[in-house]
């Protein structure tokens, strides 16, 4: 359940995040990096955050290496975190009423 949380923040705090600061691309924010992989170390076996991380990597190798625009991947990269943020209220719906209907 917990992975699910962190999910949900990371989701909440792209807008929040684009709006504060802009750097080229999130590639190049030293700070973004150091914050991945702080909740990579501290959920080690989150398959969605790997997932999520291991796709950051990907994408900012191909911008990096003129594979893609940057504007193309921030779509994939958000397509992929909405996905999963849809993926998590789901599945707290499901239990919800599952629990709802247990309780009856």
């Amino acid at each position: 359940m917990k992975a699910w949380i962190v999910v949900a923040l990371l989701v909440a705090a792209i807008p929040a995040y684009a709006k504060e600061q802009q750097p080229k691309h999130y590639c190049d924010d030293r700070e973004a990096w150091s914050e991945w992989k702080d909740l990579v170390d501290q959920y080690p076996n989150d398959d969605h955050l790997a997932a999520a991380y291991a796709l950051r990597l990907g994408l900012c190798a191909q911008i990096k290496g003129g594979e893609i625009e940057t504007d193309r991947a921030i779509k994939i990269f958000d397509d992929f975190m909405n996905a999963l943020k849809w993926e998590a209220e789901m599945r707290a719906k499901r239990t919800q009423d599952s629990k709802r209907d247990t309780d009856i």
